[in-house]
């Protein structure tokens, strides 16, 4: 979060300047997130991998209490008295 904080910081300096043109402060304020960039998609990445493995940890739960059980013999008896 600091380097979030020092990045908006140096982006608000470059706003309230009086020295940049509009041009310029597009292209400083640019330089400034680019220096950013590798840090937002690091964690961009972390946060895919994380999900990515929270559904598939969750797929093979699913998969192993519905269909995983269908070859259990006293899960296929509980089954067919429950839908009779």
């Amino acid at each position: 979060m600091d380097r979030y904080n020092a990045v908006q910081t140096k982006a608000a300096e470059v706003q309230k300047s009086a020295t940049y043109t509009d041009i310029g402060r597009e292209q400083t304020i640019g330089r400034i997130m680019e220096e950013f960039k590798p840090v937002v998609q690091l964690y961009h990445d972390r946060a895919i991998a994380a999900i990515d493995n929270g559904l598939a940890s969750l797929s093979e739960k699913w998969k192993s209490s519905s269909a995983g059980r269908l070859s259990d013999a006293g899960y296929q008896i509980g089954l067919g008295t429950l839908l009779r």
